[in-house]
């Protein structure tokens, strides 16, 4: 997670054990690190420094993140165990539409551009391993009981838009979506679409 910088200074007494208490609150709770260093007044050489972090928990852990988070990586429904979403600073290429939701910014995916294509990188064959590694519908049905306690991706900020979550699974020769906010599914992708991506992890 990025740098974000302000410094105060603050002196007190510790008690007859030698220790000093204190409360220390991030009101905002915007999952940044606070870096709390000592200092005793009669020797300003003698210093002693711990780092506090404040996660929270609609951004990942992981150092592509804007902030310090513990959303969830996996979790497991419908009998296998899913991968949340790529943020975009985890791709290796720029994807195909990306989508700040949190603070944090999530990469859209291909369903299945074609390996010899220039968009290979950003599709689901590439990211899963294989196509058949991508979520099916059902799993993303199942999803749905869940993703509200993950804090996965599921709709854009200050708008009643939504975005869809894309799978493996094929009706009538196009590829199935399914929205986790509406519960809704879309069978009518070519594999030119595009959403969010969530693996099956082996």
């Amino acid at each position: 997670p990025s740098a974000r910088e302000k410094t105060k200074n603050r002196s007190g007494v510790s008690g007859d054990d030698g220790k000093l208490r204190f409360t220390l609150n991030q009101d905002k709770s915007l999952g940044l690190r606070t870096s709390i260093t000592a200092t005793l007044s009669e020797l300003a050489g003698e210093t002693a420094s711990v780092d506090a972090i404040f996660t929270v928990p609609t951004s990942p852990d992981t150092p592509y993140a804007s902030y310090w988070g513990h959303m969830p990586d996996t979790v497991e429904v419908n009998g296998v165990t899913l991968r949340r979403p790529f943020l975009k600073t985890e791709m290796s290429k720029m994807p195909p539409g990306t989508w700040p939701l949190n603070n944090e910014t999530w990469a859209a995916n291909y369903i299945d551009y074609g390996e010899t294509s220039i968009h290979a990188t950003t599709s689901l064959p590439y990211l899963c391993g294989s196509l058949e590694n991508a979520a099916t519908l059902d799993d993303l049905k199942a999803l749905k009981n869940i993703i509200g306690d993950l804090h996965w991706p599921t709709a854009a900020p200050a708008s009643s838009y939504t975005y869809d979550y894309a799978s493996q699974t094929m009706v009538g020769g196009k590829y199935c979506s399914f929205n986790e906010t509406t519960n809704t599914e879309n069978c009518t992708l070519s594999s030119q679409g595009f959403a969010y991506a969530s693996c099956r992890v082996q």
